[in-house]
């Protein structure tokens, strides 16, 4: 049995969805870029995605992400995004696991939109590699500041 998978959310995933130690610097750049309360901001997040996973690592829930779609202008647009504890970024015999599933999962969400974008803080940089890794670019001119954190536009 692997150790770290990722399956469907379900409703049943709340509770401990909302309970986890999400990383600090996702929390900031969450409150930074919308000002909404972390837990807020989850609740929010789950709500507004049509697509919804959790990151189970021995079966306990270490992370959740989704992807939001929108329309405007004719184009499809979907915005992924994901909250966990240090686990998908530590260093473990699972990681490349979570690479490559994460890999299988971003280009689901490219198939169903014209085009993914997101913000992140330069100061998660982590989380920036992990992106660059993924095949998303960085939009040098669209930047701008999570409180007082540098951020960047990630598009593919």
């Amino acid at each position: 049995m692997k150790e770290l998978a990722y399956r469907e959310f379900v409703k049943e995933d709340f509770e401990d969805v909302m309970a986890l130690d999400i990383r600090p610097i996702e929390l900031r750049e969450g409150q930074a870029s919308t000002g909404e309360e972390p837990l807020e901001l989850l609740a929010l997040s789950i709500s507004r995605s049509r697509y919804l996973w959790v990151i189970t690592y021995k079966e306990k829930i270490r992370g959740v992400f989704g992807l939001s779609i929108w329309e405007e202008g004719g184009i499809k647009y979907g915005s992924p995004w994901m909250l966990s504890d240090d686990l998908p970024f530590a260093s473990h015999s699972n990681r490349g696991l979570f690479l490559r599933t994460s890999k299988q999962l971003v280009r689901f969400m490219k198939s169903k939109v014209d085009l993914l974008m997101n913000i992140v803080s330069l100061e998660n940089k982590e989380s920036c590699r992990w992106l660059r890794w993924l095949g998303f670019t960085f939009i040098e001119s669209q930047s701008f500041t999570f409180d007082r954190d540098p951020g960047l536009h990630f598009v593919w």
